[in-house]
């Protein structure tokens, strides 16, 4: 590699570390959107724990949060944009994007319990509402 090509590669590299230093871990990995859905993902399950319910359900949605102790010890996975492909079911929530949740603590929990395993939003980043709750049975290993 030439000395020019170097230099050039270098500084492009430096740029986009200055330009990262001022984004949160999260925003780096996923984008200030998906960091968004973690976030709210993390409160929805922290409130729903404590109080069984959640304050910002979509006006047009009917969200059963099933039994708030069956949120304890869950948190945000990986979130992902609703394309249509994946869900269909849920399709008809209009979601625009879907995050599982998992157990944080694998060694807690009864096998064979039901849990919320994906959680379903509508909106952008700081409009996010709660559009749906798909539920799975937990397995222990």
């Amino acid at each position: 590699m030439r000395t020019s090509t170097r230099i050039a590669t270098l500084a492009a590299g430096s740029g986009l570390v200055l330009a990262c230093t001022a984004c949160s871990p999260e925003a780096a990995v996923y984008g200030s959107d998906g960091a968004a859905v973690r976030a709210v993902s993390n409160d929805v399950i922290a409130e729903v724990t404590t109080s069984g319910q959640y304050g910002r359900v979509c006006a047009d949605a009917s969200v059963d949060l099933g039994d708030p102790t069956s949120w304890d010890g869950l948190s945000a996975g990986e979130p992902e944009k609703f394309d249509g492909e994946q869900w269909e079911e849920y399709a008809d929530l209009s979601p625009t994007w879907f995050i599982n949740v998992s157990q944080s603590r694998p060694d807690e929990g009864a096998s064979g319990r039901e849990v919320p395993a994906v959680l379903f939003f509508r909106g952008e980043a700081d409009d996010l509402c709660i559009a749906g709750v798909a539920f799975g049975t937990r397995v222990t290993s």
